[in-house]
């Protein structure tokens, strides 16, 4: 998305631990997301010579349990980029991982092993139900 991103990560145990990091005890998952933005913060500002920050401070982040929970927003993620008209088939979005789980491209990024695991995904089956559009409220719920 122009303006946003969304990702759908498991988390398991290891991932609510905390650790001491000099004085403070910080979450795990919480930490290495903010180094994550913070890198990638800082490889867009020297590559574009600027500075400043690409992401606002309220990063959003919220636990989807159950796993019907997981899936509609699994749904939401793909259906995003036509929502917003920027496409006029989900498939078209380049950057979404919508190609890697239908079979139109071969990406590694997605772990697609997990996915038929967490969230017992079906390609053919996913690929009959993907257009169907999420609903408000199932919306509201997830964010």
């Amino acid at each position: 998305m122009p303006n946003h991103f969304h990702l759908l990560i498991y988390a398991d145990e290891r991932t609510i631990q905390t650790v001491k990091i000099g004085n403070k005890d910080v979450n795990v998952f919480s930490y290495g997301f903010q180094n994550l933005l913070s890198s990638y913060t800082k490889a867009i500002n020297k590559k574009f010579n600027r500075t400043g920050s690409l992401f606002t401070q309220n990063t959003k982040a919220k636990a989807l349990v159950p796993v019907p929970d997981g899936s509609i927003c699994f749904k939401y993620i793909h259906q995003n980029p036509l929502k917003a008209n920027l496409v006029k088939d989900m498939k078209d979005w380049e950057f979404s991982s919508f190609q890697d789980y239908v079979g139109i491209r071969n990406g590694s990024l997605c772990n697609q092993t997990l996915a038929k695991q967490v969230l017992s995904f079906d390609k053919v089956q996913y690929f009959k139900t993907a257009y169907e559009m999420v609903l408000e409220d199932d919306a509201k719920r997830l964010f």
